[in-house]
């Protein structure tokens, strides 16, 4: 078992905001529900008595290696969040220390008396669904797994080019007779966004 690291509770997403959009970059789940930004938007409208639990875990080279945006209500901490404003939500945590967190996350969890986690709209390929059950189980937690919803989604290819090739010749017809109609509308204007920042 690894062992456990010391933790630094989050007191204000300010004091970790650098730090937890450097991790995105090094976690193996990184989206728009799981930004600090979206994450204390979310806090600012939504906590409902509940405190700010959350706690991030640092490397001995003082990198962040993991974030835990948790809330608490009474006994029960849970991720800020719910499936009603996320449709993904997950831990933040550097690719290849899932193991060390989650053994954290729990005797945390465990060291507070506590022993009730809720964790809503993880990815079914997150390394929360595939890894922290067993580990939870094996610290004499109960585990639960429910499917909630699904959530359909598509992986885009590299360019647009790659994109149309992979239509059918009918499909690569319609969108370019779609396209022009489009082009042709005065109001049309197009944003390109590239990268972060």
């Amino acid at each position: 078992m690894p062992e456990s690291q010391e933790l630094t509770p989050i007191t204000s997403f300010e004091q970790v905001r650098q730090q937890w959009e450097k991790l995105l970059t090094r976690s193996t789940v990184n989206n728009l529900y799981i930004t600090p930004v979206w994450q204390e938007l979310w806090w600012d409208a939504f906590q409902d008595g509940c405190s700010l639990a959350g706690f991030y875990m640092s490397d001995t080279a003082g990198d962040v290696t993991a974030i835990a945006s948790l809330s608490r209500c009474g006994n029960n901490y849970s991720l800020l969040g719910n499936s009603d404003t996320f449709d993904y939500n997950d831990f933040v945590i550097a690719e290849g220390a899932e193991n060390n967190f989650y053994h954290t996350l729990l005797d945390a969890i465990s060291a507070n008396g506590d022993h009730r986690l809720e964790l809503y709209s993880i990815g079914e390929d997150s390394p929360t669904l595939t890894m922290l059950p067993d580990l939870a189980r094996e610290s004499g937690f109960v585990v639960e797994i429910e499917e909630e919803d699904v959530a359909p989604r598509l992986a885009l290819t590299d360019s647009w080019d790659e994109y149309l090739a992979g239509l059918s010749k009918k499909d690569r017809h319609e969108l370019r007779r779609k396209l022009r109609r489009l082009e042709g509308h005065e109001k049309l204007a197009l944003v390109l966004c590239v990268g972060r920042g």
